[in-house]
């Protein structure tokens, strides 16, 4: 069982209308023993299932209020009626083990609160096993057994699970919010700095995050782009050693495999019309392919994702991937 990890504000900058409807919910008594939140890795769902956890179990009529007993428990990682598990991600993280010691301790009443909370992040690792036992606990809960979920999308948790969840979708945020995000976050951050990484992040506050705190994820966000850029000009030799950098090791890979997917997507929504983008890059990739096309590149992203994950050779990934690449936008 992890602790918990609650910025001290634990703030939630975007969504305000889902925000409200899960609050609303509280207020209402309406609420179910299960939710699902989904949307693209880092866009905020771990902290609105936090949130949201604060705001049930809070004393207060404003919810969360971040002084009363409950709230400051959260806060300084030690309410026993919260648990938020997290352990290694990736496909088939979450084994059954994990998933029994949280049907285990769900039968054991609140210590101090009406509800047990359990913050299940990257539903998606679920193994087949563990889904099932989960199944079991999600078909008869206890009535003070409340259990929030988190995946990458709704595809991607099994549907036994999903059926006996309530899905919420956790959209990007506007350029504007994550501007007014990152500077009151960051107030000693340089404004043009800031306003760069909120272009380029697509509305993913995370992603914004991490160009800001971790310089060796943006190298790799600049190596991605290079790639793109290999792509948009069909440009075989510049794929592939954007794609060779990369895989000196598996994480490096796998970040690489997540920058491509999340901008071939933005491209194909820019496509659509659904958000106009103003990162030129993503306009550009959106002129120069096709949806076909697209959808074609993020199938083959997702396949070499799995060949990391199923420890194939790193040389022969990288060449692979770039040979489908190149098929797919021919």
């Amino acid at each position: 069982m992890a602790e918990i990890e609650v910025n001290p504000k634990n703030k939630f900058y975007s969504n305000k209308a889902l925000h409200k409807m899960l609050t609303d919910s509280i207020t209402g008594g309406r609420l179910c023993h299960a939710y699902l939140l989904y949307g693209q890795k880092s866009i905020g769902k771990k902290t609105l299932a936090k949130n949201f956890a604060m705001a049930i179990l809070c004393k207060n009529d404003e919810k969360p209020c971040f002084c009363c007993s409950s709230c400051n428990k959260i806060l300084s990682k030690n309410h026993p009626d919260l648990f938020f598990y997290e352990g290694k991600q990736g496909k088939n993280a979450i084994h059954i083990e994990t998933i029994r010691d949280i049907r285990q301790d769900a039968y054991i009443r609140p210590n101090e609160s009406d509800y047990k909370i359990y913050i299940v992040p990257n539903a998606q690792d679920m193994t087949i096993s563990a889904a099932n036992a989960f199944l079991k606990i999600l078909e008869e809960p206890p009535p003070y057994a409340l259990f929030i979920l988190t995946a990458d999308s709704k595809q991607s948790v099994p549907e036994t699970v999903l059926s006996r969840c309530i899905s919420y979708e956790v959209f990007p945020m506007t350029v504007e919010e994550v501007i007014f995000a990152l500077t009151e976050m960051f107030p000693d951050k340089p404004s043009d700095e800031i306003s760069r990484f909120a272009e380029i992040s697509n509305g993913n506050l995370g992603r914004a995050i991490d160009f800001l705190t971790d310089t060796s994820y943006n190298e790799m966000v600049e190596l991605s782009r290079k790639a793109i850029n290999g792509i948009i000009n069909k440009c075989e030799y510049d794929l592939l050693a954007c794609l060779n950098k990369a895989n000196s090791s598996r994480a490096g890979m796998l970040e690489m495999i997540t920058e491509l997917s999340v901008i071939v997507r933005n491209a194909m929504i820019h496509k659509l019309s659904v958000t106009i983008s103003s990162d030129e890059q993503i306009a550009a990739l959106g002129y120069s392919l096709t949806l076909q096309q697209m959808k074609d590149v993020l199938d083959v992203l997702e396949k070499s994702r799995h060949g990391i994950e199923s420890n194939v050779n790193m040389g022969l990934l990288s060449n692979n991937l770039t040979a489908l690449i190149v098929k797919a936008i021919n």
